[in-house]
Order: C-alpha cells, then sequence, then structure tokens
C-alpha cells in the first residue's frame, strides 16, 4: 500500500489534539501535509502539537472552542493568512457536552 502525497495541502482539524483526529493530524502530517490541529485545553493542544512537529515542522495549533464561533472563525482566518487556503477541514471536535 502506497502512502497518499498530500504535499502543499493545508489541512485543518477540529477537535484534533487526542483520540483519532490526533491520528488522523499525524497521519497528513506523514503524507506531507501542513497541518493545523484546533482544541480547548491549550496545554494538551501544545503537547499534541509538539509531537506532530517531531513529523512535521510545519504543524501549527490554535486553541478554541468550536461551540465559539468568533474564536474559531479566527483560528480559521489565522491559519489561511499564514499558510495558505484551507484544501481540507476535518471536523472531528465533539460539542455535545
Amino acid at each position: 500500500m502506497t502512502t497518499p502525497d498530500y504535499s502543499n495541502r493545508n489541512v485543518f482539524i477540529t477537535g484534533g489534539s487526542s483520540g483519532i483526529n490526533f491520528g488522523i493530524a499525524k497521519a497528513f502530517a506523514q503524507a506531507g501535509a501542513r497541518v493545523a490541529i484546533n482544541g480547548r485545553d491549550p496545554a494538551k493542544l501544545s503537547s499534541a502539537v509538539a509531537e506532530l512537529r517531531e513529523i512535521s515542522p510545519h504543524a501549527l495549533g490554535f486553541a478554541a472552542d468550536v461551540r465559539d464561533y468568533a474564536a474559531l472563525e479566527s483560528a480559521l482566518v489565522e491559519f489561511s493568512k499564514n499558510v495558505g487556503p484551507i484544501d481540507l477541514l476535518i471536523c472531528g471536535a465533539a460539542g455535545n457536552f
């Protein structure tokens, strides 16, 4: 099985600091994508980004609660301004609490 090539692709994953979504983030980083993850907990997010940067130096993290539309929009806009347009958006965060 060949690894897909996501070089020069920008991927933003909500809820990406743990669980399945973190696994997805790692897979995209390994496939060459510029990956950004979003999470509510800054400490957990920082740890996850550090681990992703071992795979890809371009990994970014944005702390925001997906229930806070303005904060999430700000993260998406910042990513787009600094990295480029988002090619793939994975909305994996749970907001059911």
